[in-house]
């Protein structure tokens, strides 16, 4: 079953950019589907590791700090796409697709640990690694719910959208699996668990910062777990083998965390960025419409978890728990902990469908099979609108010909610290396509993204005047194509120096 889960899995994460990269001739695809956004920013950051660094720098930001070991993930990819001699984005498919492949071996071996029982771990495992939310019912009556944008919940969404969201939730799942540590001698292997763990959440934490945080909070969980069940006495915690993998989880995130926290807060262009990085959660019918039909199933097995304590099933039923509590903690960046909640509730919600199958009614086979149609209708709605932004060539998905060859140009021909003034919507991929640096192009990674994106609506708008020109007292080129003349174009007032020009596209230099 879980090579036919796998194949069918990267046919349905692949087939749509397949089809996307087969564009009508004028346009050239993107890259990114879902989100593109947050796509190209971390385009960009793989852009700065292609050019040999390991400092990240905030590419949407017109002012060059002096950088921080920050993104490492995406810095390592492009260091090695320039090795292997790839680009970038074949590089970032590569890793999302070999990601998503680890995750679901990881979750069909989390279930089946978990679970035992093999009605229930393989209808929870085909209900997780395929289902979603009810968004897709909702937004027919103008209610769009974070099952169709918060991908780091879904296992499915997480490997459609990018690699670092299905790794990092593999790595959770290793990191948590409540029954790998009690098959091995503990007397034998604590230096060994410690050092697995230890390197495991340093690489969460380079990824997920709070991937790491809320490893250390469900181990936490798990030990709790066994001193209430009579397991492990107190008194010799220390010599429980699940000590030492907490004691990893806290030794691998704490001085990364400690190293985040200083450098994002003693820099003024890294603090103006995490000002404004808010990801408040959704509200709480949101979160039971996103999560159901599973939310739902998973109310009908509190009844066993509550006759039969000893079952493994309690972590499951912890993590939803621990997870709701943390999203609603009033914290800026609480959606964060929303990472990989669809997973517990999943297997909780298998249990109640082996428990339906088990009666061998065609009414209860006809039930789940409609539950499971249910829960696969939001990614199957994400998937078309894939499909429809394709057909329409949408400008978030795709730049036209002749705006790639002015990237191009501008890549070959200004130097790296060049400012390049644009539209929104193409600043968005200057700095993922050529490294350069733009006025505004990321409503987080522009410091002060409000202001500068109503600064650069305002130059090309027809309604701007001359005092406008203030704008380019820090910029080196302006860049005018399709989506420049939409919004107003150049003024006829601003003489500036034609330093590029091609069928749609024209690049001004601008006398500092």
């Amino acid at each position: 079953m879980l090579i036919i889960v796998l194949i069918t899995f990267f046919l349905v994460i692949t087939f749509p950019y397949a089809l996307a990269y087969s564009a009508k001739t004028g346009y050239v695809f993107g890259g990114f589907l879902l989100n593109p956004i947050d796509g190209n920013s971390y385009l960009a950051k793989m852009y700065q590791g292609w050019q040999g660094s390991w400092q990240f720098r905030l590419p949407y930001t017109r002012e060059a700090e002096k950088g921080a070991y920050l993104f490492l993930f995406y810095l390592f990819l492009g260091h090695i796409a320039r090795i292997i001699g790839i680009p970038l984005i074949l590089m970032f498919h590569i890793a999302r697709v070999t990601a998503a492949m680890f995750l679901l071996y990881v979750l069909f071996h989390f279930y089946r640990n978990t679970l035992i029982e093999p009605t229930y771990y393989r209808c929870a495992f085909i209900l997780s690694a395929f289902g979603s939310g009810m968004g897709w019912l909702t937004s027919q009556i103008g209610i769009f719910t974070s099952d169709l944008w918060v991908a780091e919940t879904f296992p499915f969404l997480s490997a459609y959208v990018n690699p670092h969201f299905p790794l990092g939730i593999a790595i959770l799942l290793i990191l948590v699996d409540p029954v790998s540590l009690q098959r091995v001698s503990s007397a034998k292997i604590h230096i060994w668990v410690f050092v697995k763990n230890l390197v495991l959440t340093i690489l969460l934490t380079l990824m997920m910062p709070f991937g790491s945080l809320l490893a250390f909070v469900l181990n936490g969980a798990i030990i709790f777990q066994r001193v209430f069940r009579g397991e492990v006495v107190p008194k010799k915690l220390c010599g429980d083998i699940n000590f030492y993998r907490l004691l990893g989880i806290a030794f691998g995130a704490g001085p990364l965390l400690f190293y985040y926290w200083i450098v994002i807060h003693k820099d003024p262009w890294l603090a103006g960025w995490n000002i404004q990085n808010n990801t408040p959660s959704p509200p709480l019918y949101d979160l039971v419409i996103s999560l159901s039909p599973a939310f739902l199933l998973a109310m009908f097995t509190i009844k066993k978890l509550i006759t039969r304590r000893d079952q493994q099933w309690w972590f499951l039923f912890s993590w939803v728990l621990i997870g709701i509590s943390l999203i609603y903690i009033p914290f800026g960046l609480q959606r964060r902990f929303m990472l990989g909640l669809y997973i517990p509730l999943a297997g909780l919600a298998g249990i109640a469908l082996g428990d339906i199958l088990s009666k061998y009614r065609w009414s209860n086979q006809l039930f789940v099979g409609l539950l499971f149609i249910f829960s696969y209708a939001t990614n199957i709605m994400v998937i078309a609108s894939s499909l429809y932004g394709i057909q329409n060539h949408s400008p978030l998905l795709y730049l036209r010909s002749d705006e790639l060859r002015a990237l191009k140009w501008i890549e070959e021909n200004t130097s790296r610290d060049a400012v390049i003034l644009a539209s929104p919507g193409l600043g968005m991929f200057i700095p993922a396509y050529t490294g350069r640096r733009v006025v505004y192009g990321h409503p987080f990674e522009t410091v002060n993204a409000m202001e500068m994106e109503r600064w650069v609506l305002k130059f090309f708008d027809e309604t701007r005047d001359s005092s406008d020109i203030e704008i380019l007292s820090c910029v080196d080129y302006v860049f005018i194509g399709p989506r420049e003349e939409a919004i107003g174009g150049i003024p006829g007032w601003l003489k500036l120096p034609l330093a590029y020009e091609n069928r749609e596209v024209k690049i001004f230099r601008v006398k500092q």
